[in-house]
């Protein structure tokens, strides 16, 4: 009768297993540095867009922007219903009319007195 190696305490199992714990880890590092790559170009976007146009309808933002459809609807909202508000609601969407949002400080900036 022959011993049989349990395989999860051979050495080769011990140097697959070190080698997918730390391929796990320079996959999770990989994804938070392209995680926050990407959400400082969609920010750059976003900044640039509501500065070159203050006031606008959302789906102009979504077209123009240059930020994927479903990123752009979801960075309106923080942009709009976050816990420090950048933007401001001038009409509502109704229907197939477009709600209007603005950026007030600029606006407020430009033309010298509190607009919005």
């Amino acid at each position: 009768m022959t011993t049989r190696l349990n395989p999860i305490t051979t050495p080769r199992f011990e140097a697959r297993a070190e080698k997918a714990r730390r391929n796990k880890e320079a996959a999770l590092a990989a994804f938070i540095g392209k995680k926050a790559e990407i959400d400082e170009m969609l920010a750059r976007l976003a900044v640039d867009f509501i500065f070159s146009r203050p006031v606008f309808p959302t789906p102009l933002f979504v077209e123009n922007s240059g930020i994927p459809r479903e990123s752009a609807q979801r960075l309106l909202r923080l942009l709009r219903d976050g816990d420090n508000p950048i933007l401001r609601t001038i009409r509502q969407g109704s229907g197939r009319r477009p709600a209007i949002l603005a950026f007030p400080e600029l606006l407020n900036i430009a033309e010298g007195r509190n607009v919005l």
